[in-house]
C-alpha cells in the first residue's frame, strides 16, 4: 500500500483502520478446487506460490462437505499477490480453472463514516470508481 493511501485512511480511519486493510490484503478467496481434495493437496498447490500463514476450506453448512471455495491466508501482501496471480487460471484436478479473488473489503470498517461514497458502500451501490470500471468493460 502507498504513502498516500495509507495517509488517506490514517486520516479516515485512524491506525487501526491501516493495519486492518493491511490484513484483508493477505487474503483471498480461491474457488473451482475438485471437491475431493484434501486440505494438505491445497496448502501444498498454494505453498507453491508463497508462504502461507493460514487455509481455510468451505464446507456446505448442512451436509459438511467441502465445496470446493477456500480462503487462504499469506503472512504478507507481496506473497498474497504472487498466489493471486499464480493460482488465477490455474488448472487442477480434471481441468478445472481455479478462480482467485482478493478478500480486501472497506464496508465493515467504514461503518461509522460519513460520506457519499461511504454511505454508497454501504447500501451496495456503484461508486464513481466502479461505474468508470463498467464503462470499460
Amino acid at each position: 500500500m502507498n504513502n498516500k493511501k495509507k495517509n488517506t485512511l490514517n486520516k479516515l480511519m485512524g491506525d487501526c483502520g491501516s493495519s486492518m486493510l493491511q490484513n484483508m490484503n493477505t487474503k483471498l478467496l480461491v474457488t473451482n478446487f475438485p471437491c475431493q481434495h484434501s486440505k494438505e493437496n491445497i496448502l501444498k498447490i498454494c505453498e507453491v506460490f508463497g508462504k502461507v500463514k493460514s487455509v481455510d476450506l468451505l464446507k456446505d453448512p448442512v451436509t459438511g462437505e467441502f465445496r470446493g471455495h477456500v480462503h487462504v491466508e499469506y503472512i504478507d501482501e507481496v506473497e498474497a499477490k504472487k498466489g493471486h496471480t499464480g493460482m488465477m487460471g490455474l488448472k487442477v484436478g480434471d481441468g478445472a480453472l481455479l478462480y482467485v479473488k482478493r478478500l480486501t473489503t472497506l464496508a465493515t470498517p467504514l461503518a461509522g463514516l460519513d460520506g457519499e461514497m461511504f454511505k454508497a458502500l454501504l447500501d451496495d451501490l456503484p461508486t464513481p470508481c466502479l461505474i468508470l470500471r463498467n464503462l470499460f468493460v
